[in-house]
C-alpha cells in the first residue's frame, strides 16, 4: 500500500525533530521513578524491621511526605505509575493505622485519668485530693497528644474535675 507507506514516512519525518524531547522526557520520568522508589524503600525498611521506638510527630510528617509523593506521580512513566501509587497508598494506610492506634491508646489513657479525677473530686480530704490531682495533671502531660478534637473535649472534662477539687481548698 503506497499511500500507507507514504503516510508513515511523513509521520516519521514530522516526529523526527521531537525525538530528542521524547528521549529527555523518558529520562526524566525514569529518574523521577527511581527517586520515588528509593525514598519509598528507605521509608519501608524501618517499618519492616518493626521499630519499637516511634516519634509520632515524625511519623505524621512522613505520612504528609508520602502523600506529597503520591501527588507527584505525574512525572513517572505511566506504566509504572499504578504500581507505585498502590505501594504509596498501602504505606499511607499502614501509617494511618499506627497513628489511629496511638491516638486511641492516648484517648483511653486520658479517659482513665478523667475517671480518677472524678473519684478525687468526691474525696472527703481536700488536701489529699489536691495532691492526687496534681499527680494526675503530671501524668496527663506525660501521656502526650492525640486527636485535637478529642483532646480538647477530654481536657475540658478533666479540667472541670480538677477545678472542683481545687475549689474545695
Amino acid at each position: 500500500n503506497p499511500l500507507g507507506k507514504r503516510f508513515h514516512a511523513l509521520c516519521n519525518q514530522a516526529l523526527k525533530p521531537a525525538q530528542g524531547y521524547f528521549a529527555k522526557r523518558d529520562e526524566l520520568r525514569k529518574s523521577a521513578q527511581q527517586e520515588i522508589e528509593t525514598q519509598l524503600a528507605a521509608w519501608e525498611a524501618p517499618e519492616a524491621e518493626g521499630s519499637t521506638t516511634l516519634d509520632w510527630n515524625a511519623l505524621s510528617t512522613r505520612r504528609r511526605d508520602v502523600s506529597a509523593l503520591l501527588r507527584e506521580l505525574d512525572g513517572v512513566e505511566p506504566r509504572a505509575r499504578k504500581v507505585l501509587a498502590q505501594r504509596l497508598k498501602n504505606f499511607v494506610a499502614a501509617i494511618d493505622a499506627r497513628l489511629d492506634a496511638h491516638a486511641n491508646d492516648i484517648e483511653a489513657a486520658k479517659r482513665r485519668l478523667i475517671a480518677d479525677a472524678e473519684r478525687n473530686a468526691a474525696n472527703a480530704d481536700p488536701a489529699a485530693a489536691a495532691r492526687e490531682v496534681r499527680d494526675l495533671q503530671t501524668r496527663w502531660k506525660a501521656i502526650g497528644n492525640g486527636r485535637r478534637r478529642t483532646d480538647e473535649a477530654q481536657w475540658k472534662e478533666f479540667r472541670a474535675h480538677c477545678d472542683a477539687v481545687f475549689g474545695k481548698l
